[in-house]
């Protein structure tokens, strides 16, 4: 039987190694892509630049996540703002799953995971990650205040803020809120339960009638509806239903088995159960999530615009198949470093 001491600090070093591979991981090889996101705006510290992004619910997210993007310019401290969020959501998720009586480190890994695959995708943007995190952290203080009446008004007066905050994200602090009362079946749970889902069903149609100019399909739902690829949009959705599905499927265990709790020791079986689920979700990404060559294409573009043409041809000579811009940046470099004559045809090449 391992000591409780020895489990904390099996405990620490777990979490150290997962977040120090979630470093690793972006930044060495998202590391470009992060780079292309920052070329990709211009963070203006004006008053103009703020009320743009007051036009529509989500604006401070959305904000907030260009300010940090900003500083994705150097690979390494892009990596160390994602691994941060990261452990915030980590540590939020352990907070709320701890109070549902769910106790375990991987339950609070897998949305930072998700998270890690959506920010490997370049149209998946900083302010999303920064929005759910705010989720989280409404969640964490509404579950946290003891006094009814002070919690009711969190969750009315609280879901209004966090809906011009983080629009759409917004509806998961809504079933949290929901399932939360249900759960704890204090005075009035079922009129408190019809208020969140009401409040959430029409003051996102009071802001767009009456506040906002934006189109009606963004009432509810935005960002949650992704308008990327297939991959990245499940992923939002899944991170979206993770939390309050893990919570009604863990009371529903606990009603029919008589448990008051869920819990698994920290030993051989259940580190070895762990690891081999980290190895299945890490391959899981790498094949679905990462675009190796996007990435490349990411490298090229920033070696071109830094007139680093022995980086260009070194990146290019990695890149799988033809691309006609890759082609133009290898040609281009293969000239400005004066070796068209000698190395043109070492390189993929299109056309008579």
């Amino acid at each position: 039987m391992i000591s409780t001491r020895k489990i904390l600090s099996l405990q620490w070093i777990i979490a150290g190694v997962f977040f120090i591979t979630h470093f690793i991981y972006f930044s060495i090889f998202n590391r470009y892509h992060l780079a292309y996101q920052e070329s990709m705006q211009l963070f203006r510290y004006d008053w103009n630049y703020f009320m743009d992004y007051q036009s529509k619910p989500g604006g401070i997210s959305e904000l907030s996540g260009a300010f940090l993007t900003q500083f994705y310019i150097n690979s390494l401290a892009g990596a160390c703002i994602l691994t941060l969020a990261g452990i915030a959501i980590y540590l939020l998720s352990v907070f709320i799953f701890r109070k549902y009586r769910i106790f375990g480190m991987i339950w609070s890994f897998i949305p930072v995971m998700i998270i890690g695959a959506l920010q490997s995708d370049h149209l998946y943007t900083t302010g999303y990650t920064i929005g759910f995190l705010f989720t989280l952290v409404f969640i964490a203080i509404y579950i946290s205040i003891p006094n009814d009446y002070l919690r009711y008004a969190m969750g009315f007066l609280g879901w209004f803020l966090l809906y011009l905050a983080t629009g759409g994200f917004s509806l998961l602090a809504s079933v949290l809120c929901i399932i939360h009362e249900l759960f704890t079946r204090k005075p009035f749970y079922y009129f408190l339960a019809a208020g969140y889902a009401l409040i959430a069903l029409v003051l996102p149609y009071l802001v767009w009638r009456y506040i906002y100019y934006f189109p009606f399909s963004d009432v509810w739902l935005n960002p949650i509806l992704f308008p990327g690829s297939g991959t990245t949009r499940y992923l939002l959705l899944l991170l979206v239903i993770y939390y309050p599905l893990l919570l009604i499927l863990i009371q529903v265990w606990m009603m029919f088995s008589g448990k008051t709790q869920l819990i698994f020791n920290l030993n051989r079986i259940t580190i070895l159960i762990g690891m081999l689920v980290f190895i299945l979700s890490s391959w899981w990404v790498i094949k679905n999530a990462y675009d190796y060559k996007t990435e490349l294409f990411f490298g090229i573009h920033q070696k071109v615009q830094q007139a680093d043409w022995d980086g260009v041809l070194k990146l290019s000579s990695r890149y799988p198949g033809t691309h006609l811009l890759i082609l133009y940046s290898t040609n281009l470099a293969l000239y400005k470093s004066g070796q068209l004559g000698d190395r043109m045809f070492n390189y993929n090449q299109v056309g008579p």
